[in-house]
């Protein structure tokens, strides 16, 4: 192998870097999805053992109320059914927010990692161009072709952060707003 000129002998360590440097390049993408959703099942976990120490928390000093304010009897029993009903809506509104960051969490990084793979495409097509206009002609493509997938790819995150507004949105409205008389 030889240079454009001829005269001397190509290096040919350029071309096993380039061999090398996306396999690499895919490992690194690979080791920080596992790391992303690692770290997305160890918030999740984290939330729920704060919802549950909260709720823990809540239910002890309304029990606390309680017996300062004297609730005891008929009326406390509605005090602590619509306090729990008010717990178990945000609970459940809890887990579908989490659920909902968990699957975000996810769609970036495989959003990120099919972006990587077209950018190691696009400089493959890039190294091919044999002239000046056939390496615009190429970069124009390859500009159009990103901005096609930076829509679509926002397009379907915005579609599942809409959804998941709507299902937390339905586990809140589940429970009626009662007024303390109400609540039997």
């Amino acid at each position: 192998m030889t240079t454009q000129d001829g005269k001397r002998p190509a290096d040919p360590k350029p071309n096993e870097q380039a061999k090398v440097g996306p396999e690499a390049a895919q490992a690194a993408v690979v080791s920080m999805t596992n790391f992303a959703s690692e770290a997305s099942n160890n918030a999740r976990k984290a939330m729920q053992d704060g919802m549950g120490a909260a709720a823990d928390g809540y239910r002890r000093a309304s029990d606390q109320l309680t017996r300062i304010y004297g609730f005891d009897g008929e009326e406390g029993q509605r005090l602590a059914k619509r306090a729990t009903l008010n717990m178990d809506a945000v609970r459940a509104c809890n887990a579908i927010v989490i659920h909902a960051f968990q699957g975000s969490t996810r769609d970036w990084f495989s959003l990120a990692q099919s972006q990587y793979q077209r950018n190691l495409s696009a400089v493959a097509k890039l190294a091919q161009a044999r002239s000046v206009q056939d390496y615009l002609a190429i970069q124009s493509d390859l500009i159009r072709d990103s901005m096609q997938h930076l829509t679509e790819d926002c397009g379907a995150m915005v579609q599942h952060s809409s959804q998941a507004v709507q299902d937390a949105t339905q586990s809140i409205g589940k429970v009626v707003p009662l007024t303390v008389t109400q609540v039997a």
